[in-house]
């Protein structure tokens, strides 16, 4: 649950948004520094793909595919786990890009739809192999796709984006990657199937190692929520009842939870599990920030016009 007595306590679920270029960056007169962004992770970068899949599959729909998500921006659900955009999304609109398709359940042949890029983020997804997590008890009644099954399918992918080696290079030498959140549900669902916390804690190295073998960034600092001007920082803008106005066994979108709080913008946890629009703008900005001072380059790289409608899209809070 999206709770808060600090930022801390952001970065420790959502891991904060790992941000990854491969290679080198080059200018682009299309999209500024990057011709194409590919992101991976589970429902906090989801923009679909958990829903295109029960489609396909003719299985029951996830609870994001239902009012009240999407209201905040899209103004109907699709499948975000969200009431509007997540970070990913900011990411690719202020980078001049469209939102990012759902790779997963889209029919053969239509790869031309992700020249610009894909994302593989699928709700529910484990860092750790599926087979091995039911080795141990462990089970997605969501999904069984897992961090590796997300990069294998990037790299299916990539041979029908590039015609030879050199020109898969080159595509990759000009794209952005984005690791978003996982890991969580290797232990959310280890948790709510009642297993014994000394054999969850054996995961966690695990865990840490399939990530770190993706990508490997370092992580500083962060500030008080109170600072961002979030009034509830708490309770689940669409819950029902208890102290934080969530219920593990009722679902938001699912009957009862069709309604929500009147101002999702001044809430930290949009269902209790995932943020609200608001908060996913501000780790969009942090994001932007730590991208900027990272890669210097990356302001004279860019045109004038995409590093300045990144300081007016994300401005600082309280500035």
């Amino acid at each position: 649950m999206a709770t808060s007595s600090s930022c801390s306590s952001l970065k420790q679920q959502f891991l904060m948004f790992l941000v990854v270029t491969i290679s080198s960056i080059i200018n682009s007169q299309v999209n500024g520094c990057f011709t194409s962004i590919f992101s991976f992770g589970d429902s906090l970068t989801d923009t679909g793909n958990l829903l295109e899949i029960s489609l396909s599959d003719s299985t029951n729909p996830p609870h994001s595919a239902f009012l009240p998500y999407g209201r905040t921006f899209f103004h109907h659900p699709t499948g975000r786990f969200c009431d509007g955009r997540l970070v990913i999304d900011f990411l690719a609109e202020a980078l001049g890009f469209s939102f990012l398709p759902p790779f997963y359940g889209s029919e053969s042949g239509k790869w031309e739809k992700f020249q610009k890029g894909a994302n593989f983020a699928v709700a529910s997804a484990t860092a750790l192999n599926s087979s091995f997590l039911a080795e141990q008890g462990i089970h997605s009644v969501s999904t069984n796709i897992s961090l590796g099954v997300e990069v294998n399918s990037f790299k299916h992918l990539l041979p029908s984006l590039c015609s030879s080696s050199s020109n898969c290079k080159e595509l990759l030498r000009n794209s952005l990657i984005v690791m978003g959140e996982i890991g969580g549900n290797d232990y959310n669902h280890a948790f709510m199937q009642g297993k014994n916390i000394e054999n969850i804690r054996q995961l966690v190295p695990l865990v840490v190692d399939i990530i770190s073998s993706s990508i490997n960034v370092r992580i500083d600092g962060c500030c008080p929520c109170f600072k961002l001007g979030f009034k509830e920082t708490l309770k689940a803008c669409c819950g029902i009842g208890g102290l934080y106005n969530y219920d593990p066994l009722i679902y938001c979108g699912y009957p009862p939870l069709k309604q929500c709080c009147n101002d999702p913008s001044s809430y930290i946890s949009w269902d209790g599990i995932h943020y609200t629009e608001a908060v996913n703008k501000w780790l969009a900005h942090t994001v932007f920030e730590e991208l900027m001072s990272t890669i210097p380059s990356l302001g004279s790289l860019s045109p004038s016009s995409t590093v300045n409608k990144l300081r007016i899209l994300y401005p600082m809070f309280g500035v």
